[in-house]
């Protein structure tokens, strides 16, 4: 985890550098976005009947959804409930955590 926090530092101080810092990251908007959309991406709390992110949908239905993604998802229930050892228990949780994580990556790698 020190080497993620280092390198999650690292690589935000070298592209807070290269775009100004947050004034010049704040200073104009991508060419696919207008100035108003733009102001609104700053903005961590937005209101109820924001279209796209409303604060209260996320607070109240992401922790559900991360809750059944993370813990309660019936393949990760299965593979620990259907182990011998605890060992075993605790290796089929990390394959099972590799292969629901290994989606993102893909998603990154072909979006970019």
């Amino acid at each position: 985890s020190v080497v993620m926090l280092v390198g999650a530092v690292t690589m935000t101080a070298v592209g807070f550098g290269r775009v100004g810092g947050m004034s010049g990251l704040r200073s104009e908007p991508p060419p696919s976005l207008t100035s108003e959309e733009w102001s609104r991406f700053f903005h961590i709390y937005k209101p109820p009947d924001d279209p796209s992110f409303p604060t209260l949908g996320m607070l109240l239905g992401q922790h559900v959804a991360g809750v059944w993604y993370w813990c309660l998802d019936q393949a990760i229930v299965q593979r620990v409930l259907s182990t011998r050892t605890v060992h075993h228990a605790k290796a089929s949780c990390l394959l099972a955590g590799f292969l629901k994580i290994t989606p993102m990556f893909l998603m990154a790698w072909a979006c970019r």
